[in-house]
């Protein structure tokens, strides 16, 4: 073998070397991009879930606290209390929804799409906690994107 053969031998080689490389690359990006959808639909039903749960425990609250009232309950201060301590807690799980729309952590049509109506309903229903400064800011927001304000 001469040390022009050893040599083209040599450069063949290093190229396939950088090919295969190259083609290793591609899958490996190729695979993280997949996992990052999967990600991003596992974080989009973690914050589903989660509001679920909460609207649920809200949901159950405002039941007791009907009740309370009426039977004209001593103890309706303590549960009028704990009904708005859930509904905060409720409302913070949708604020954080919200705020993850604002910033493109979902397809912003899929996410009106979804959330539209839902977010629209949240501002209907809870219109005092909307009035003047809201500590809901992010739904605020995206209201206001999609809608064009809260009146």
């Amino acid at each position: 073998m001469t040390l022009d053969t050893f040599m083209r031998i040599l450069e063949i080689t290093t190229s396939l070397s950088f090919i295969v490389t190259a083609i290793y690359g591609i899958i490996s990006l190729r695979l993280f991009v997949d996992q990052l959808r999967i990600a991003r639909g596992d974080s989009t039903l973690a914050f589903e879930q989660d509001v679920s749960d909460r609207r649920e425990k809200f949901v159950e609250a405002a039941e007791q606290l009907r009740k309370a009232k009426i039977a004209k309950s001593a103890d309706l201060d303590a549960i009028k209390r704990q009904h708005d301590v859930v509904k905060e807690n409720y409302l913070y799980a949708v604020d954080r929804l919200a705020s993850c729309i604002c910033r493109g952590q979902f397809d912003p049509a899929d996410a009106q799409n979804d959330y539209g109506d839902f977010i629209r309903d949240i501002v209907v229903s809870f219109a005092d906690d909307f009035s003047g400064a809201s500590r809901y800011r992010n739904i605020v927001k995206l209201h206001k994107k999609w809608f064009g304000g809260i009146s």
